[in-house]
């Protein structure tokens, strides 16, 4: 995927997951992957393995009630237009895992799974998603 430099020409658009840590105590061993799918048809199956396979890694420290961004998916702006159209929706999938602070030793996992339907092209932050599937999810909930 292209780095930020990429976004300068006002073509492509970015979208970074921040990460917060609602906890008094920072994370400890905190991995996140980040997987887009390409644009896909709105009915179309799509799997979180196969968007998540297709990932940016990312270890960082989130400190004691802080936000953190890392990795970040690239699109080019013409695909706002066939979104908006009703007809097709790309897919982010977004897992995270870290230790606990207090055993150090139990893991913890988050997994995200949604689906872009729409974007307002004028905001581009302004977007309209759903949950998709059973990868929306905090540590035995989720999929083994």
């Amino acid at each position: 995927m292209p780095k930020n430099n990429a976004v300068k020409d006002g073509r492509r658009f970015r979208i970074s997951p921040v990460w917060g840590n609602s906890g008094n105590a920072p994370t400890l061993h905190l991995s996140t992957k980040l997987g887009c799918s390409n644009l896909v048809k709105l009915l179309a199956p799509v799997d979180f393995n196969e968007v998540i396979a297709h990932n940016e890694i990312s270890q960082f420290v989130v400190g004691p009630k802080a936000t953190a961004a890392a990795s970040s998916c690239y699109f080019d702006r013409e695909i706002i237009t066939q979104i908006n159209s009703g007809e097709f929706c790309f897919y982010i999938a977004v897992e995270a895992d870290y230790n606990d602070t207090v055993t150090k030793t139990e893991q913890h996992r988050t997994q995200f799974f949604v689906q872009v339907k729409r974007i307002n092209p004028a905001n581009i932050s302004d977007m309209v998603g759903a949950s998709s599937g059973p990868h929306n999810c905090a540590d035995d909930d989720c999929p083994k």
